[in-house]
């Protein structure tokens, strides 16, 4: 999926490839989440057409909102808009992501802290 996205109506990526992904750019991502992740990233034709990149970050982030925090709860149960609901998971969802990122294996759910990014965000 090297060359221009003109014209192309949908993109697939390979199993290698996404955990070559993986490996690089998410080296904290759970041993059991990069083969999960990476497969449901693999076996979905994408389209419109992305970049492995954006279709990683669609990925993980569906999947730290969803699964890893109470975003489903506080819509569900607290009836919060989606708006509302991803403002209260937000700092968790993103301190997840960051965590993955950096190679820090951190469980969240348990109660960890990352240390702050170098650039203090």
């Amino acid at each position: 999926m090297g060359r221009s996205r003109r014209g192309q109506k949908a993109a697939q990526f390979s199993i290698e490839r996404v955990l070559a992904h993986l490996d690089q750019r998410h080296p904290g991502l759970p041993p059991e989440l990069r083969e999960r992740l990476g497969a449901a990233i693999a076996e979905r034709v994408w389209e419109p057409p992305v970049s492995l990149g954006k279709a990683v970050g669609i990925v993980l982030s569906t999947y730290a909102r969803h699964e890893r925090t109470d975003y489903d709860q506080l819509l569900r149960k607290h009836q919060l808009t989606r708006d509302e609901a991803r403002l209260v998971v937000q700092a968790e969802h993103d301190e997840m992501l960051r965590s993955w990122s950096s190679g820090i294996e951190d469980d969240i759910q348990a109660g960890g802290t990352a240390p702050p990014s170098p650039s203090g965000t």
